[in-house]
């Protein structure tokens, strides 16, 4: 018997993808389970075929709008197979199989193909900023899947920065990278390829109780403007992931509605720590391009301010690498770089995310700026110079329905103390963590 991996509903639709290849998926419909609902969405408008195949009864299918209005239908007797073709504009559509009557009981195959129906159109502009993922320290747990979920992570921040770093040659002698398997900083690391922009190294390894994963740049070169100037323009990163957390691995990471609510959304997670990757790290071993702009537990960058109503953007605490709990600015919404995050949701760099990295030296497209929720479970401490901002949709609840990103000098939790700050020379190049909760 097949186990029934399709939704009911368009609410709880399975989510698939449609290519110019022929992919097919396999379940069952009987009268205790009389609906199975597939989501897919369209970018460019297509060519769509559908075919209900392997059949040993007799059962229909039919192709929906958005909305749920019917677009097309097969209902052929017995058990041929029914098949949909149809000219589709970008959008969202949804796959409903169900069987002829509540006496029907039957497996089939469900085979799908979208082809572009404009194939000479001018394909987009390539994206001048490149981020490139290293493996060579993973030990296997980077699935097709999750490699799938990181590079749509890395195409978001992709999207908004319009720089184009100078390659990195091979031969280049970088010191203090971490490794992110085991945690030990390597004394020096030679690229053997060119580097385009930034290259991440990846890995996953148990990290401490609630942790989710640890990120920074990675490599510390010594009068190395790209570094240490007022641009920063890092070559190297690092990022680890907890193997113990409960990931959500999106193979639609254009919808976020599918997130399920237990589960930490490994998107967002990757974004959050590309953003430290790319610039956002205080404290002493922070990046001077951050550093320099921060007074007390505030960010003065001039972009920042001018997109804070004149105001710089409150930070955690002094020396935090991330903006306040909860704080927005207008209908922002929250902003990526917080150090908190809620299980069943995503959040995307906002516009005062990108602010900051325009403060760091990064050029970057302001219209690709999300708008987060406002977080509305958490009752951070606000300080009094901003209460008059209007910290907006803040709430008290217990912490055990978040999870926590934070540094070595902020506060990772409410019950956990950070440590001590350690001179830069001393201290790994992964400098921040999200820590979670579990939920109660």
């Amino acid at each position: 018997m097949i186990a029934d991996r399709a939704g009911n509903t368009r609410n709880r639709a399975r989510s698939i993808s449609l290519s110019n290849t022929l992919k097919s998926v396999r379940d069952s419909v009987n009268r205790f389970d009389p609906n199975d609902v597939y989501r897919f969405k369209l970018n460019t408008s297509s060519n769509v075929t559908l075919a209900l195949k392997d059949l040993k009864a007799d059962a229909n299918m039919a192709l929906l709008d958005a909305a749920g209005k019917v677009l097309k239908r097969s209902a052929r007797q017995g058990t041929r197979p029914e098949s949909i073709q149809q000219t589709l504009d970008p959008g969202t559509y949804f796959i409903r199989v169900f069987p002829r009557n509540n006496k029907v009981s039957t497996s089939y195959r469900l085979t799908t193909k979208a082809i572009d129906s404009n194939p000479t159109a001018v394909a987009a502009a390539a994206k001048p900023f490149n981020i490139q993922f290293d493996y060579r320290f993973d030990n296997g747990w980077f699935t097709p899947e999750r490699k799938a979920a990181l590079n749509a992570a890395a195409n978001i921040w992709e999207n908004i920065i319009l720089d184009e770093f100078p390659d990195t040659p091979i031969g280049t002698r970088t010191p203090s990278i971490s490794n992110p398997l085991t945690g030990e900083v390597l004394a020096e690391f030679v690229t053997d390829k060119v580097i385009d922009d930034v290259m991440i190294f990846v890995g996953a390894r148990p990290l401490s109780s609630g942790t989710l994963a640890l990120g920074g740049p990675s490599g510390d070169p010594p009068n190395q403007p790209r570094y240490t100037g007022s641009k920063f323009q890092p070559w190297l990163g690092s990022i680890a992931f907890n193997t113990n957390t409960n990931w959500f691995f999106d193979s639609t990471p254009d919808t976020a509605t599918d997130i399920p609510a237990s589960s930490f959304d490994f998107i967002f997670t990757a974004v959050h720590e590309m953003g430290h990757v790319l610039g956002f790290l205080n404290g002493p071993s922070g990046v001077n391009a951050f550093t320099n702009q921060t007074v007390g537990n505030s960010f003065s960058g001039a972009n920042a301010i001018a997109l804070n109503g004149g105001q710089p953007i409150p930070l955690e605490a002094s020396g935090s690498s991330h903006t306040l709990a909860g704080y927005q600015f207008g209908t922002s919404g929250e902003t990526l770089m917080s150090p908190r995050a809620t299980p069943g949701t995503r959040k995307l760099p906002t516009v005062l995310d990108l602010a900051i990295l325009n403060d760091l030296g990064y050029t970057v497209d302001y219209s690709k700026a999300a708008q987060n929720a406002p977080i509305s479970t958490l009752q951070p401490p606000v300080d009094p110079r901003f209460a008059r901002l209007r910290i907006a949709g803040l709430r008290s609840a217990a912490p055990a329905t978040t999870a926590q990103c934070g540094c070595a000098s902020c506060l990772m939790s409410s019950s956990n103390r950070a440590p001590a700050s350690k001179p830069r020379s001393q201290r790994s190049p992964l400098s921040t963590v999200f820590q979670a909760a579990s939920r109660g």
